[in-house]
Formats: C-alpha cells, sequence, structure tokens
C-alpha cells in the first residue's frame, strides 16, 4: 500500500473549500487506517475512521510523549509541558485545572467574553467596509479572549500574538523555538509577578496553589495561549467564509440558545481546520482498524475526517445542525480531551450571534473561489476573508 503525504503536502485534494482532504477519505473508507509517509521517514500511520479514532483516544496504551516539550536556551525541557505529559503526571496536572475549565466557569465568564467580542466587531465597523474579516476580527480577537481568562497585561498580549502568527504561519524558515522560547520568558516573569502581586485571573489563581511554580505556571499559560488562540481563530474565519459564500446566515439560530449550541456543534464538526489531527504513540504492538502497528510508530488520528464518518454520521458530508451531532471529535476524546472546549465552545457562540445581529447585510467581497487559504501540515482555513456590510 503506498503511504499517503503528510497534511500540507502537494498532491492532496479537496472536493470543495470545505471539504476534508479527499484521500484520507478514501483510506477511511477503504479501511481506515493507511501508511503515512513522513518527513523523516519514520513509519507511521493515518487513522481515519471514527470508531478507531475514539478508540485509540482513550487508550492509554497510547501515549502523547511524541509531543516533547520544546527546549529552551539552556538545554532543558519547559517544565509540565501540558501537550506532552501522560499517565498520573497529567492527570496531576489536569486535576489543578479541570474545576477551573467546567461549562459552569465558561458560562460564568460568557458576559466578559461577549464583552470583547462586541468590541472587536466595533473596532471592525470603524475600519470601514469592505474590510478583512479574518485580519480584523477572527484573529485578534480569540487572542484577547484567552489573555483576559489568563490575566495577560495588553503589552505582553501583543509580543505572544506576534510569536504565535510565527508558530502559525507557513514559512519553512520561521524561527518556531525562538518563538516559543520569547513567549516561555514572558510568561515566566508574569508568572512571577502574579505570585508577588495576584489578581483576579486564571493565572493568579494558580499560583496560590502550592504545587504551581513559577515556571509549571507559564507552561500552563503557554499551552492555552496556544491552545485558545489560532484554533479557534480558524473556526471563525472559516465559519464565517461557509455561511456567506453559501448564503446560509439568515437561516442560522444564534440568537435562540439551543440553536446557537446546535450551529456551534455543527461547525465543530463540519469545518476541517484541523489538518494534523491528533499524534499518539503506541506503548506497545497493538491493532487498530484491523492493522498492525509496531511499538513506538506514531499514528495521526485524522480528526476532521474522522467527523465525517457515514459510518457514524447520517449525511456525514452535509452541514446539518438540526441532526444534532455533537458527539464529534474536534476536541479530541479521552483523558487528553481539550480542556478549553467549554469555552471555546460559549466563545464561537457569541461570535457568530454577535456578527450576524450586528451585521444583518454581511456579505462577501469576493467571489469565494477568490479567498485565499491555508493549507499546512497542522492547520487549514482562509489566511484573508474579504467582507462587505
Amino acid at each position: 500500500m503506498t503511504a499517503l503525504p503528510m497534511p500540507g503536502a502537494e498532491g492532496l485534494t479537496r472536493r470543495c473549500p470545505f471539504g476534508a482532504i479527499a484521500e484520507y477519505e478514501e483510506a477511511r473508507d477503504a479501511s481506515g487506517i493507511a501508511p503515512l509517509a513522513t518527513p523523516s521517514g519514520r513509519p507511521a500511520w493515518l487513522l481515519a475512521s471514527f470508531d478507531a479514532t475514539k478508540s485509540v483516544l482513550a487508550d492509554p496504551g497510547f501515549a502523547s510523549m511524541v509531543n516533547e516539550p520544546p527546549p529552551l536556551d539552556g538545554g532543558e525541557a519547559i517544565p509540565g509541558w501540558f501537550f506532552g505529559l501522560d499517565g498520573e503526571e497529567h492527570a496531576r496536572y489536569r486535576r489543578l485545572l479541570n474545576g477551573r475549565f467546567t461549562m459552569r466557569a465558561a458560562r460564568r465568564a460568557a458576559p466578559r467574553i461577549r464583552a470583547i467580542v462586541v468590541e472587536e466587531l466595533e473596532r471592525m465597523r470603524g475600519l470601514g467596509s469592505p474590510v478583512d474579516f479574518f485580519a480584523a476580527f477572527a484573529w485578534p480577537t480569540p487572542a484577547r479572549v484567552v489573555c483576559d481568562l489568563l490575566g495577560v497585561p495588553p503589552e505582553l498580549e501583543s509580543l505572544l500574538t506576534a510569536q504565535i502568527e510565527v508558530i502559525d504561519g507557513d514559512d519553512p524558515e520561521a524561527d518556531e523555538l525562538g518563538a516559543m522560547q520569547a513567549m516561555w520568558d514572558a510568561l515566566v516573569a508574569l508568572a512571577a509577578a502574579k505570585r508577588r502581586a495576584p489578581g483576579e485571573d486564571l493565572l493568579s489563581d494558580l499560583m496560590a496553589e502550592e504545587e504551581v511554580t513559577d515556571g509549571v505556571a507559564a507552561s500552563f499559560a503557554l499551552a492555552l495561549r496556544m491552545a485558545g488562540h489560532a484554533p479557534v481563530s480558524h473556526v471563525l474565519g472559516m465559519g464565517a467564509f461557509y455561511y456567506l459564500a453559501e448564503e446560509a446566515k439568515e437561516e442560522r439560530r444564534f440568537a435562540d440558545p439551543a440553536g446557537r449550541d446546535a450551529e456551534v456543534e455543527e461547525l465543530l464538526r463540519f469545518l476541517p481546520t484541523n489538518n494534523l489531527g491528533v499524534v499518539r504513540v503506541p506503548t506497545g504492538d497493538a491493532e487498530v482498524a484491523g492493522g498492525a502497528v509496531a511499538a513506538g510508530q506514531p499514528v495521526v488520528a485524522a480528526i476532521a475526517v474522522a467527523n465525517r464518518d457515514p459510518d457514524r454520521f447520517e449525511d456525514a458530508g452535509s452541514f446539518r445542525p438540526d441532526l444534532g451531532r455533537a458527539s464529534h471529535l474536534a476536541f479530541g476524546y479521552g483523558p487528553h480531551q481539550c480542556l478549553g472546549h467549554n469555552f471555546a465552545r460559549i466563545e464561537i457562540g457569541i461570535v457568530f450571534e454577535e456578527l450576524f445581529a450586528r451585521f444583518p447585510g454581511l456579505r462577501l467581497a469576493v467571489d469565494p473561489h477568490e479567498v485565499p487559504m491555508q493549507d499546512t501540515a497542522a492547520s487549514y482555513g482562509v489566511t484573508a476573508l474579504p467582507v462587505e456590510w
């Protein structure tokens, strides 16, 4: 069987701007698993069926340690690197955070999130029509929301956003480790400042925990800052693109809480913004989707493809909020499910509710085929979305 290329490589296709990678969908429908060609030549596997993906994500025999912490200037690793922890160490750190990321906590934060969204929409209005929705709103707004949650001051927010742009971009020469180091240094200093003079924010709250050092708090903040910015921005950009390209915004029900929740869940299931998906490594030889995977061989769970598995979802390739398909894998599954998923859901719902209420005449300023797209190993989405009203 010929190995499939990694996301972002030449030769992969999509049937439309809102489609998942077609070659991965073919692999899903054929067997659910296929060999994957990696830049290093290391044997790896693409996992594309819903049931097998969910099973692997729930299995403690598949480790996330492939996501090793980036090295710091002195050669040491970032302590408590949340993307690479497993087992009891991961569970211990997660217990410190779980209660701060419940749906109840997200709903308590909703008024502040709404205030930020409204401020950013009105700032976009002030730029005049037409405007690039992605640059003017979809990119900066999630950054403000997560920084507000953490208690990051505006001057530091700008520095962090600039470094996130380095990491999220498609420049192969970008100094991603340098960007990580700059964010790390700034957040360690911020954590120390919060310890001396705490405020009413998540980072100050964490510093009150006896076992949380400045370094561990900075690691949490860095992970949350990264996970809460670009992934949400791409959902906002692609969601707006879909609604406007399909001329479907009039049909949406964001003013109604139940309708809003259904729209958000279907956006998360349907939009193929997570290109790489989730990487896991079996700690021992394993059988996955009927195929043998040797210990240490990475398994790349193609979340965007699994979320369109016709064996799991009726009319899987269509946008159907009316079907109530909240059991998707957009935030992962199992012990490593995205910690901030409740906050992301609240934020996305507020954004589209306020956007279409405040800009009822919003429309694309270009033909849909002229909207520029980014298709990298990690993410897929618009790089600009010209709109007018």
